[in-house]
């Protein structure tokens, strides 16, 4: 029960967060609106296709439908932890005194293949610029 407590004591600060400072609200605003359109970008061609009616002929469509099942879950992890990531750096700003935009947010969060991503060294690898870590050893 108390993993549970915890949980639930952490949602409740963090609502309480975004409630305090409003303009928090646009990244899971974002990342609502991303992920239903990643849902409709891979929903629709599967309709149109005629996908749908062809699923309980088994073989080769269930193949595919996990393929394709676990390039959306794949898309739809990345868009969400992009924005909670943007989330969390504007959040960090606010907590040390400045006041964040959105792209300041979303600046903090770069995807991987940007140059500056680089990770710390140590088990479990986190973004140095987060870390206050230089990147070197």
């Amino acid at each position: 029960m108390g993993k549970f407590s915890n949980s639930l004591n952490l949602v409740k600060a963090s609502w309480s967060v975004l409630r305090t400072y409003k303009e928090l609200i646009i990244f899971p605003i974002a990342s609502a609106i991303a992920a239903a359109l990643v849902a409709l970008l891979f929903a629709v061609p599967l309709w149109v296709s005629g996908y749908f009616e062809r699923l309980d002929d088994g073989g080769a469509s269930q193949i595919v439908g996990f393929a394709v099942l676990f390039l959306f879950y794949l898309v739809l992890y990345t868009v969400v932890n992009y924005c909670n990531a943007a989330l969390v750096g504007a959040a960090l700003i606010r907590l040390r005194g400045g006041d964040p935009t959105a792209s300041d947010g979303f600046r903090i969060a770069p995807l991987p293949h940007t140059p500056d991503h680089r990770v710390c060294p140590g088990r479990h690898h986190r973004r140095c610029a987060v870390a206050g870590h230089s990147g070197q050893n």
